[in-house]
């Protein structure tokens, strides 16, 4: 599948994840912005959001059986179908928010904590840690042996997104990481949410098996009061 071909559909993967956070998961996204005060907001905010841009996008890639690597220039995750885990190295903390999509349509959106353990009836995250040479991976319990990471050489936060046991990582179809970048006022006398995220798919649509990774960027905009 050609590189633009690959961004058409991330463009409308990030459509869908947007129009569906809004009518799906208000009162939580209203939570996450600070309008549970005020949720009708949000639907002005989704009514007026900027382009999005989509960049970084990789097709992902079985390395041994059970685990599938997924890698751009921000990024890397292995989802580890033996332990029901996804492994995340990352130049950022840990995200602030996720969204999963799985097979059967279900979807979850869940607000996260930067800097401690968090967990809910679906995921649990381990608090990000700067990787250590000497022992890289001790909280995650998680062995890192590819060859195109050099530890000794790049230091990445790591740390692991666990799902629960009522949700199976061979079900899930989508799943986002992300986080509020910025937030700035505009000529229009607007307050500019600026989202900053990583998507991964995993046999989603027509896209190339097992999936892709990629990086996107969306601003919100919301009337200032």
């Amino acid at each position: 599948m050609s590189e633009m071909l690959l961004e058409k559909y991330a463009d409308k993967i990030v459509d869908h994840i947007i129009t569906h956070l809004i009518s799906t998961h208000k009162q939580k996204l209203a939570a996450y912005f600070g309008l549970s005060k005020n949720p009708e907001l949000l639907r002005y905010a989704f009514d007026h959001y900027y382009a999005t841009i989509c960049y970084n996008i990789n097709c992902g890639q079985f390395t041994v059986q059970n685990l599938i690597k997924y890698a751009n220039d921000s990024a890397i995750f292995y989802f580890d179908f033996t332990r029901n885990a996804i492994i995340v190295l990352s130049d950022q903390i840990s995200p602030e928010f996720i969204y999963i999509k799985s097979l059967n349509s279900h979807t979850i959106f869940s607000e996260t904590d930067t800097e401690i353990d968090y967990t809910d009836d679906y995921i649990t995250i381990s608090a990000f840690d700067l990787t250590d040479k000497l022992n890289p991976c001790s909280r995650c319990n998680f062995r890192i042996t590819d060859a195109d990471i050099d530890l000794t050489e790049t230091h990445y936060n790591i740390g692991t997104i666990a799902l629960n046991k009522k949700l199976n990582l061979k079900d899930v179809r989508l799943i986002v990481f992300g986080w509020t970048t910025s937030v700035a006022e505009n000529d229009n006398d607007e307050e500019v949410y600026e989202i900053a995220a990583t998507a991964v798919t995993y046999k989603y649509g027509r896209l190339p098996q097992p999936g892709i990774i990629f990086d996107f960027q969306a601003q919100l905009a919301l009337p200032l009061e």
